[in-house]
């Protein structure tokens, strides 16, 4: 990957203790992070609250009495990141996962192995009990399964029991899966799901708002949990005692605006206390996986009923996922050429093999030729 100057002030300020929120706010501002250094006072408290302004103006000073060794570490920290194979997208890039946006604090870096989810499929978090019941091991399975056939992606913590069964079962069913975790991106947590992130590196991506080598501690779950819940169009609760990591993922979902549903459980079952309680709430009944396809389908996804024909499963996803996932990105917003396709992708392909890619894509009803350039049509 390729650093940019932005991605070395927004690393920088998010170093120096400015919020994931901050930082928002000031790119809902159209800040310029390379210039923001030089910005006077004044205008920051113009253009934010006082505690938030602070933050800022420290980080400001920080960064103009230690402008030249400040941007060396940030520079050696991308370094290091591309050494370990990890890639990364920021707030401002156009890769960004766009349903993130649409929380109060999305996480300014996110940085990834595999790749990142597809935007115009939808997503479902799968959450739940580690310590699950053979009840819950064989619903989480089921639904898992059937969803990921469907073309859902699945999102999950990468968690003993409901979280890892969930995320297997989707890879078995030739789905996409994706983990986020609360350590850097390349600290496997738990160390027995050692098996599975390797699986999901393969057949997804591993995702973290971290920076690689950070190790994990109690207090990063919580706010790992907020993606769980925010980059997905609906949470999934398999299994939940009452007290538990899963309901600050619910609790998060729900101020987020996201649709939750609970697979019910017998009155007695310490496990589905948590479940029996967010369906009396008002959260969906999960009786099977066709509530949860009606959902997504009232949100406007369309969804294959023939697994053979689900777009992007067949054909491993197209020969080369990071190659269709970088057209994708850069069709967002404009029709191209062949030509700028391969700028897009760094001309780190040749012509053959992009006409290959977009053949597929285009037999898929994911791109049109329209006179001499490709666009988007499934967004």
């Amino acid at each position: 990957m390729r650093v940019n100057e932005t991605d070395l002030f927004l690393y920088i300020y998010s170093l120096l203790g400015v919020s994931p929120a901050t930082i928002f706010e000031l790119c809902k501002l159209n800040v310029d992070f390379t210039k923001l250094h030089e910005t006077d006072s004044a205008s920051i408290y113009l253009m934010l609250d006082e505690k938030d302004a602070l933050k800022v103006l420290t980080a400001k000073d920080k960064i103009a009495n230690n402008f030249n060794s400040l941007i060396s570490d940030a520079k050696i920290h991308f370094a290091d990141t591309i050494k370990k194979e990890i890639k990364w997208t920021n707030l401002l890039r156009d890769d960004y996962p766009r349903r993130l946006l649409n929380i109060v604090d999305p996480p300014t870096f996110l940085y990834y192995k595999g790749h990142l989810p597809f935007e115009f499929l939808p997503i479902v978090s799968i959450i739940g009990a580690r310590e699950c019941s053979m009840y819950g091991e064989e619903t989480a399975k089921i639904l898992a399964t059937e969803l990921a056939e469907r073309g859902v992606q699945i999102v999950s913590g990468m968690a003993r029991g409901i979280d890892g069964i969930a995320q297997n079962s989707a890879i078995e069913s030739k789905g996409n899966t994706y983990g986020i975790l609360g350590s850097g991106p390349d600290i496997i947590y738990p160390r027995e799901n050692n098996w599975l992130y390797w699986k999901i590196v393969a057949h997804g991506g591993i995702l973290s708002e971290y920076v690689p080598g950070t190790k994990p501690e109690k207090y990063r779950f919580p706010a790992r949990n907020r993606i769980i819940s925010g980059i997905a169009d609906i949470v999934l609760v398999v299994e939940a005692r009452k007290k538990s990591g899963t309901f600050i993922t619910v609790t998060q979902a729900l101020e987020q605006g996201k649709e939750v549903f609970a697979v019910p459980g017998r009155i007695n079952d310490a496990l589905s206390e948590g479940c029996n309680e967010l369906l009396f709430s008002g959260a969906g009944v999960a009786c099977n996986s066709s509530v949860i396809i009606d959902s997504l389908l009232a949100m406007g996804y369309t969804l294959e009923t023939d697994f053979e024909a689900n777009t992007y499963k067949k054909k491993n996803c197209y020969r080369n996922e990071r190659i269709s996932q970088k057209i994708i990105c850069a069709l967002k917003d404009n029709p191209k050429t062949p030509d700028e396709l391969l700028e897009a992708l760094e001309r780190k392909i040749g012509l053959e093999e992009l006409y290959e890619v977009l053949t597929d894509m285009q037999i898929d009803g994911a791109v049109e030729k329209r006179g001499g350039r490709y666009c988007l049509i499934k967004w």
